[in-house]
This record gives C-alpha cells, structure tokens and sequence, in this order.
C-alpha cells in the first residue's frame, strides 16, 4: 500500500497474454487506491494504455512533463499533397511545425496546434490531398524533446 511504486521495464520480456495481465493489475490496482505508479519502460507504446502523464528525465532534471491526452489533443501529423512550393512555404510560416518531411510529392508536416486548426491552415492551400494521421506517444515523444534540446545527435558529442 505505498504512495508510489517504481517500475523499471515492467513489461520487457514478457509474452502478449503476460503483458496484458500485468497492464490489467496495474489497471485494478490504480482504480481501487490512490498511489503514483512511474514505470520506465524501453517501449512508449506500452504507456499509452495505462498513463495519464509522461515525462522524461535528463542530466538529473526534468525535460519534459506533460498530460499524455494534452499531447495528443495540441500535436497533429498531416499528410498533403501541394503543387505549389509558394504555398508550401506559407504553410511551414503559418503553422508552429515541429517536424516537416517530403516524400516524393507527399508532404508530411507535424504540428502543435488543433486539428481544426491545422487543417484549415492546410485547406487553405488548396492542397491535392490532405488527411491527418493518428501520431503514436513515441511520435510525439521525439517531437517535444527534440524542440526542448534533446536530440540522439547531441547526446553522443
């Protein structure tokens, strides 16, 4: 019955049916009690199911701590198709973009900001094609430490 339970990859190593039943203990064990369960697992997608916040710890401090629904609900991925790169070039102005990718004609463009928001910007373009793209936790992850100063390429020099 303590306040706080510590867990360090809860989940590696175990088989589907496993790892299910232990999400399912931690499940029980949060609606029956108050306590603070922080897991550190290697696989975000393992949190989605059963966190409600997230957070990462850097050189003895925090980088980042957010409500995981607040990020999903400001953070969209949008894919489009524009044949115009003057109206591309608009766009990337218009929107706060984390991330910006071509593939081929295809333009791929995550974003901070509301999906109405963000697709009426890209609608306003006249754009071939557009739809926007559901963003896993890890997608995200990248995107917020990668705008607070915590990129893999700076972590080995």
């Amino acid at each position: 019955m303590t306040e706080y339970l510590l867990c360090d990859e809860t989940f590696d190593g175990l088989d589907p049916v496993m790892r299910q039943a232990v999400k399912s203990l931690f499940a029980a064990e949060i609606m029956n009690r108050e306590f603070t369960p922080v897991i550190a697992p290697h696989n975000l997608r393992e949190l989605e199911d059963i966190c409600d916040h997230v957070g990462l710890l850097h050189k003895g401090g925090i980088l980042l701590s957010r409500d995981l629904e607040d990020m999903k609900f400001h953070i969209h991925k949008v894919q489009c198709v524009l044949t115009d790169s003057e109206k591309e070039k608009e766009l990337v102005k218009e929107l706060d973009v984390l991330k910006i990718q071509h593939q081929g004609s295809l333009l791929l463009i995550t974003a901070r900001g509301t999906r109405m928001e963000i697709l009426s910007r890209v609608q306003s373009k006249n754009p071939l094609f557009c739809e926007v793209i559901p963003l896993t936790l890890e997608e995200i992850f990248i995107c917020e430490t990668e705008v607070a100063g915590y990129e893999i390429k700076n972590i080995f020099i």
